[in-house]
């Protein structure tokens, strides 16, 4: 079983526009809402690969009856802490024109985690970890929460399950303390945690290496947006170009559609180099649709197929 954790969860609201103009007022033929976040997105994406999977955190008493029939209707088993308050709102404005580009407003979350609820989570997740092949954490952490908070729930977690850490910033920085598996970034945010400018090839190369050896971290994957992902694994580099896409609608949620590519590959034993190429898949079936992760496998599978990769 995949189990991915959110614990600062999410309505996405996703509007798409053909072009935004500022000060205008626009219309659009329909507007879309659901129970997002990016542990819950993976957990989506994984479910539709054909994995099973588990969504499990925080969620907003709110929202809490929404987020589990949302996730149950897509094939996700829930066991979130509901907790007073409600998820934050991410609103998603997708501009259809030709040239047209993604904006993406966020909230800060005004969910209220206790002591209490902090631990029946962490009891929680060591419990269904112990039935898990892989625990993906993806986002970032609500107000209520220290920013260690991860790497407390990675050790717990570790022994029992392949980690997989996938946030950005402060949380980065405190969660690769707790040496998970694998961490999964943007190299937007591996510049943005540490302070570093990684754009030189061998300047990336040497950080990630320092990095995985300081925090005993046996593989870190950097996605670059449209150029690809590289993989650091078992001392090598692999470079995997990103698949060009025709109908490319948006790019939002591409990086949880690799995470679940990635996790379904490692849930069905598939070596490191497969289960990245499946996820390089996934990300480009994610390109075709509104929203985040909204793929399908027969996509995916199409996809994989042309996936190639190099040393780099």
């Amino acid at each position: 079983m995949i189990t991915a954790v959110t614990l600062n969860p999410t309505i996405d609201i996703v509007t798409p526009v053909e072009t935004l103009k500022k000060g205008a007022v626009l219309r659009t033929k329909a507007i879309y809402a659901y129970p997002g976040g990016k542990g819950t997105n993976v957990a989506r994406a994984a479910a539709a690969l054909g994995a099973k999977t588990c969504a499990t955190g925080f969620v907003g008493i709110r929202d809490s009856r929404e987020t589990e029939h949302f996730l149950g209707h897509h094939g996700v088993e829930t066991d979130f802490i509901a907790c007073r308050g409600s998820n934050r709102i991410c609103l998603l404005i997708t501009e259809t024109s030709k040239n047209g580009s993604e904006t993406v407003i966020n909230s800060e979350s005004d969910i209220d985690i206790s002591g209490k609820e902090i631990k029946a989570f962490m009891k929680n997740i060591v419990s269904i970890s112990k039935k898990s092949s892989c625990v993906v954490f993806s986002g970032s952490l609500p107000l209520a929460l220290q920013p260690d908070f991860y790497k407390k729930a990675i050790l717990a977690v570790r022994p029992y399950a392949r980690v997989i850490l996938d946030t950005s910033s402060g949380y980065l920085l405190h969660g690769v303390k707790a040496s998970p598996h694998i961490i999964k970034q943007n190299i937007h945010e591996l510049e943005g945690a540490f302070g570093k400018k990684l754009s030189n090839p061998a300047v990336l190369k040497a950080f990630i290496r320092r990095l995985s050896e300081k925090n005993n971290i046996p593989v870190i994957i950097t996605t670059m947006n449209e150029k690809g992902a590289l993989l650091y694994s078992s001392g090598n580099f692999i470079f995997y170009p990103a698949l060009k896409v025709k109908n490319n609608i948006s790019p939002v949620g591409c990086g949880d559609a690799f995470s679940a590519g990635l996790s379904y590959g490692l849930s069905k034993g598939f070596e490191m180099d497969l289960s990245c190429r499946i996820g390089v898949a996934a990300a480009a079936a994610n390109l075709g649709h509104l929203g985040s992760c909204f793929i399908k496998k027969k996509d995916v599978f199409d996809f994989l197929k042309l996936v190639k990769s190099r040393r780099y």
